[in-house]
C-alpha cells in the first residue's frame, strides 16, 4: 500500500528513531495499531551494480572492504571492491569485479580468518 511520509521524532526511541507515516485504504484492516510493518522505500535513483549479500563483504587488514572471489577449487581471492547500499540485506557491489566472479556468500567469514 502507498504510504505518505509525515515525519521523524525528535528523538531516539529503543536506539532506532521513530518514522511517522500516512496510509488509506482497505489493506489497512489487517493491521493493529503499534504493530510493526517492513517499509520498503523506492527512490528514482537507480544503482548499476552486482547485488550481493551484506554478509559476503570482509574487512582486510588495511581496513578495505572486500569479498572473496574464487579463483580455483578450494582457492578464494580477496577483491577490493566499492558498495552502495540497497536494503538492509544487500548491497550493490558498483566496482571491483568482473562478469562470471563468483564469490563467497556464506561463509565468508570462515575464509577471511585463514590468511
Amino acid at each position: 500500500m502507498p504510504l505518505v511520509f509525515v515525519g521523524a521524532a525528535r528523538s531516539l526511541r529503543e536506539q532506532a528513531l521513530p518514522l511517522g507515516f500516512r496510509a488509506q485504504g482497505a489493506a489497512l484492516n489487517g493491521l493493529a495499531v503499534g504493530q510493526p510493518v517492513r517499509v520498503f522505500v523506492q527512490t528514482r535513483q537507480k544503482v548499476k551494480g552486482i547485488p550481493v549479500p551484506v554478509a559476503s563483504l570482509m574487512k582486510s587488514p588495511a581496513n578495505q572492504t572486500v569479498v572473496w572471489v574464487k579463483t580455483a577449487p578450494e582457492r578464494f581471492e580477496p577483491r577490493t571492491v566499492t558498495t552502495e547500499p540497497l536494503d538492509g540485506l544487500n548491497v550493490a557491489i558498483t566496482s571491483g569485479l568482473k562478469a562470471g566472479d563468483r564469490i563467497a556468500t556464506q561463509g565468508a567469514t570462515l575464509i577471511n580468518q585463514v590468511r
